[in-house]
């Protein structure tokens, strides 16, 4: 009877809950999660471009919020968020979401390297480094206007000069990464926007290798060892009041130590903030509470701190739960006035000890370190972009279809979105790893990646072409998709394999398009757009070689 009681009225807390929430959600929702995204990224190449305009000796007003550095913390956690809200609700979002993510991408290399040439001691004052500068920002401006546009502009005049670029190293990358959102991701919308529309793959409910892989198995064994623990002790010592302790065992029990580091710090600072707030609620403020109109603004004051922080990024968003539950557990102990403050206590020590218990069992049981797991992550992903790029035009699979090139960008958008994870949860782990290489590798991966899914549609529609033509594409693909299963080697840090010379197959290529002069228009021009791609596509696997290898920038820490 209790338990049937009991799964009524949680039935109509929950229903109560959702309705009250959707009703305010659309009531006072701040707009919709792609305009949303616009806005942040509109609003980090405005901030990119005042920088560059007052490092080249125009004054800017410096602004109060959303500054440059502030944009640098936060990184890519709520674009991503907002992306991932975004392709749920809208189709346009859903069909380029590769396209998508590597403007996100590609969009905080920019803010990370304005940062870095903003703190760069003492810049040249010439005025060609100003002028440089200024071009720059116009560009920015000129970006930022396509974005709010949902547009790319197609007429780009490329900024960065490989040759002869002179110093600051930042600035080259700027421009680099502008160049790249410009030339890279439009075609791929615009590939991606004319092909034919595949079947939706069946999902299921298991992971291919759930029953499989052993990792899920020690990570199962490593969540309840500490919770047994805990549990042992807390019934063992009497003290159920530190029940939380099992709670949170499995609420850190995440993926990589980094993950679990970021949450229980949210966890316990959440625990130790919303606690604080109950224990000044109960000493000074309920004591001259003798309504129930004064409780409401007591409760009202101490939920709209926690939401404050619960609607911040996702870096810190889990905070605010924690602090309205801590909140709560000590303002509603009873149906009268609350008067104690052992909950508090006991909370906080259930936390702290589940989180050491954890940690412990975390480091000595199987350990896995998001830096570790990211760099197999990126391994896979350049591993598939090989396949892919092996399999796009190659005369040993002249098949492939529709569904044959989403297969492949459902798996390599699934490891770009582990890496952007991972990325996060790596700040949050200690050694030596360079974050702002392994950031340029994720971004020049997700411009290769966008390219090959363009090419490989563009395969599809392939006019007839001499075969001294084919055969040079397809000695091209075999060098790209050789020199990507070079680069996952490096990432892997197993050895460090030479990458081959991707120039001659281009040179190759560009002579057999030259040497044809009886092609008819179709032809020409599909084969001067696909010579453009595959410009642009060497030119971004040319960028990742040089920060891979083990100790140039990409060491395990």
């Amino acid at each position: 009877e209790v338990l049937v009681e009991f799964v009524l009225w949680i039935w109509w807390c929950v229903t109560l809950g959702l309705s009250v929430n959707l009703g305010v959600q659309l009531l006072l929702s701040r707009g919709d999660p792609l305009t949303l995204l616009q806005r942040e990224l509109a609003t980090r190449l405005d901030r990119v471009a005042q920088t560059l305009r007052r490092l080249g000796g125009q004054r800017v007003a410096v602004p109060e919020r959303d500054s440059l550095r502030s944009f640098a913390i936060a990184g890519m956690s709520r674009p991503l968020a907002l992306l991932k809200t975004a392709a749920a609700i809208h189709v346009w979002a859903h069909k380029r979401h590769e396209g998508l993510s590597a403007l996100i991408t590609l969009t905080d290399r920019l803010v990370t390297s304005a940062l870095a040439l903003e703190t760069l001691p003492d810049l040249l004052h010439e005025t060609r480094l100003h002028e440089r500068l200024l071009n720059v920002a116009d560009s920015c401006d000129r970006m930022r206007r396509a974005f709010n546009e949902l547009r790319l502009p197609d007429d780009w005049v490329t900024l960065a000069d490989e040759k002869n670029a002179p110093p600051p190293f930042p600035l080259l990358d700027i421009e680099r990464t502008l160049d790249q959102i410009a030339m890279a991701v439009p075609r791929y919308s615009e590939e991606l926007s004319h092909s034919d529309s595949a079947p939706a793959e069946k999902r299921s409910l298991f992971l291919p290798d759930a029953f499989e892989n052993p990792e899920y198995v020690r990570f199962a064994i490593k969540g309840t060892v500490a919770a047994f623990i805990c549990y042992v002790v807390f019934i063992g010592f009497d003290y159920p009041g530190i029940y939380t302790s099992v709670i949170t065992c499995f609420v850190v029990a995440l993926s990589t130590i980094g993950a679990s580091n970021q949450k229980g710090i949210l966890r316990f600072g959440g625990a130790a903030v919303g606690g604080l707030m109950g224990l000044i609620a109960l000493v000074y403020l309920f004591p001259n509470v003798e309504t129930i109109g004064g409780f409401w603004l007591v409760f009202g004051a101490g939920t709209a701190v926690a939401a404050w922080v619960n609607f911040g990024t996702p870096r810190i968003s889990y905070g605010g739960y924690q602090i309205g539950l801590a909140f709560y557990k000590a303002v509603l102990q009873d149906f009268g006035p609350a008067s104690s403050a052992t909950v508090i206590r006991d909370r906080l020590i259930g936390v702290f000890f589940g989180l050491i218990v954890f940690g412990i069992v975390e480091q000595l049981l199987w350990p896995v370190r998001a830096q570790d797991a990211l760099r197999a992550r990126l391994a896979e992903m350049l591993r598939l972009l090989a396949e892919l790029a092996r399999a796009g035009t190659s005369s040993a699979t002249p098949t492939v279809t529709n569904n044959d090139v989403d297969s492949w960008r459902r798996r390599i958008s699934q490891k770009v979105q582990d890496a952007q994870g991972l990325i996060e949860s790596t700040k949050f782990e200690s050694g030596d790893f360079k974050l702002d290489a392994l950031q340029k590798l994720t971004g020049d991966a997700q411009v290769v990646f966008v390219l090959l899914l363009s090419l490989a549609r563009q395969s599809r529609a392939t006019p007839r072409v001499p075969r001294v033509v084919e055969a040079a594409v397809v000695d091209l693909d075999r060098t790209v998709a050789t020199a990507l299963n070079g680069l996952t080697i490096q990432v892997a840090g197993v050895s460090e394999p030479a990458v081959p010379e991707l120039e001659h197959a281009l040179n190759a290529f560009e002579r057999s398009v030259v040497g044809m002069n009886a092609l008819d228009e179709p032809a020409a021009t599909h084969l001067a757009e696909r010579l453009a791609l595959y410009r642009t596509l060497v030119g971004a696997i040319k960028k990742i070689s040089p920060e891979t290898g083990p100790g140039r920038g990409f060491s395990k820490g």
